[in-house]
């Protein structure tokens, strides 16, 4: 247990500032996120599960879902956990006057442990009451210091703030359909010079980022242009597209428009990204896009459960079915959300390389980090662990957790079904390859040497300096 500072503020005349300060702060953290963070314990509620499950509402978790969820009383680690990940600084606490002194020590012992300052708001007149709660703190090895409303030490956040407008898109008209070959001059055909040359400066940073990876990776030696692993380099080149080049397009134009120019760059180097869009629905393009969005990410959170949060991530991110990362480790996983494998290790058809998820979901991770960590996990221990049995691998009961998030939060994933629907209806009876690759249509092939060969200079140059 680590000592925590405790604002004890005397609040018992509730004026209207502390009010609608309170207000504000919440209204900001559901709006904006921030790292103060407003519980307001259920009245007349005493146990200490009550008040976890009041902690994880503050948190952003639904009443509703919380009900449904299957705890197994681990509400209290649970709302430590989420704490931790989210990195809260500060913990107000209204209405403390209603709790007994066991659960203000639990709040004490528990912002201590993710390292926040404690702030009670004390609204009873009863001073007794209040000299008695503020001993009990002290004598537990906390600071404790009187405050009143007007003493607060930051500034209360504007009222009635409403959310920040979205950077504003660009209305791209209807772009052509024709494939990397012949795509920018078709866009110069069909498009007015203002919307070509807005798409050009997409299509050329797309290309000249592939470039610069493919020459970090592999030098800028020409024997690179015949690979001697396609699989290896699949991996790796599905791990970037995904994280940096494809998946964070800000709209279904941008993806379409950076797709060709990474597939014209990679067609210089002796690889062929072919992309089939006729089974990808009426809007191919925006398959290009990662399934990890913000507004699936929020309805994920909603959840309590940290392992089912960090699998429906995992799973909506790779395109993968949690049997795929179930061997992941606590040492893979940092602190902030990143995975990067260690010992030379891999996932089955993720590969070896580092996943970044997107910033907005990368607290889903930490959290479940912190909540390991709190099980006395070691680095070696599996990140994911099977509820009853932990000897037992955990990827079918990731499974059909992650189906049942899925259907809840209305994002379905095509590549988990269950029986008899094992490998989804539009593959019938046969085995459906999972894959980010796979459920955009795209697919890798390596260009024969002399092919590559008589890939000519002028068309190079034309098709990237014009």
């Amino acid at each position: 247990m680590l000592p925590c500072p405790i604002g004890w503020i005397d609040n018992h005349d509730d004026p209207r500032r502390t009010v609608h300060y309170l207000h504000d702060l919440a209204t900001t953290w559901r709006l904006h996120g921030g790292s103060r963070l407003v519980v307001r314990p259920t009245p007349g509620s005493t146990n200490r599960a009550e008040l976890a499950l009041d902690i994880l509402t503050a948190v952003g978790k639904n009443p509703q879902v919380l009900q449904n969820e299957r705890l197994n009383q681990r509400e209290w680690e649970l709302a430590r956990a989420w704490l931790a990940g989210t990195t809260i600084t500060d913990l107000l606490v209204d209405r403390a006057h209603a709790l007994p002194h066991e659960r203000l020590l639990d709040l004490a012992h528990l912002a201590g442990d993710v390292r926040a300052g404690l702030w009670l708001m004390w609204s009873s007149p009863d001073t007794d009451a209040g000299d008695k709660a503020i001993s009990a703190l002290q004598a537990a090895g906390h600071t404790v210091r009187r405050l009143w409303p007007n003493e607060l030490i930051w500034a209360a956040p504007p009222r009635r703030r409403s959310p920040e407008p979205a950077p504003a898109r660009p209305l791209w008209p209807r772009l052509p359909t024709a494939d990397f070959t012949t795509f920018r001059a078709a866009a110069r055909r069909h498009l007015t010079p203002r919307a070509f040359a807005a798409a050009d400066n997409i299509y050329r940073d797309a290309a000249a980022n592939t470039h610069r990876w493919i020459n970090a990776q592999y030098g800028q030696d020409p024997a690179d242009r015949v690979l001697a692993d396609l699989s290896g380099y699949a991996d790796i080149l599905t791990g970037w597209l995904r994280d940096e080049q494809l998946g964070p397009a800000t709209d279904a134009s941008a993806a379409l428009i950076r797709l060709r120019g990474t597939q014209a760059a990679l067609f210089l180097h002796g690889v062929l990204l072919r992309w089939t869009p006729d089974a990808l629905g009426a809007d191919p393009a925006a398959r290009l896009l990662g399934n990890l969005t913000p507004s699936a990410t929020l309805a994920i959170t909603t959840m309590a459960r940290t392992d089912h949060a960090a699998a429906a991530v995992l799973t909506l991110h790779l395109n993968h079915a949690p049997a795929s990362f179930a061997d992941l480790r606590c040492s893979d996983v940092t602190t902030d959300g990143y995975i990067n494998f260690t010992g030379r290790r891999s996932l089955p058809g993720i590969g070896t390389g580092p996943i970044a998820v997107p910033s907005y979901a990368r607290n889903v991770l930490a959290s479940h980090l912190a909540y390991r960590h709190r099980q006395r996990a070691t680095i070696r221990d599996r990140f994911f662990l099977h509820t009853r049995i932990p000897e037992r691998d955990p990827g079918a009961e990731l499974r059909e957790a992650t189906i049942r998030t899925c259907e809840r939060i209305n994002r379905p994933a095509p590549w988990l079904h269950r029986n008899p629907c094992r490998h989804g209806t539009d593959q019938g009876m046969h085995p459906r390859t999972e894959g980010w690759l796979t459920e955009r249509g795209l697919t890798l092939h390596q260009l024969d040497r002399d092919v590559v060969a008589r890939v000519s200079t002028r068309w190079r140059d034309q098709h990237h300096e014009s």
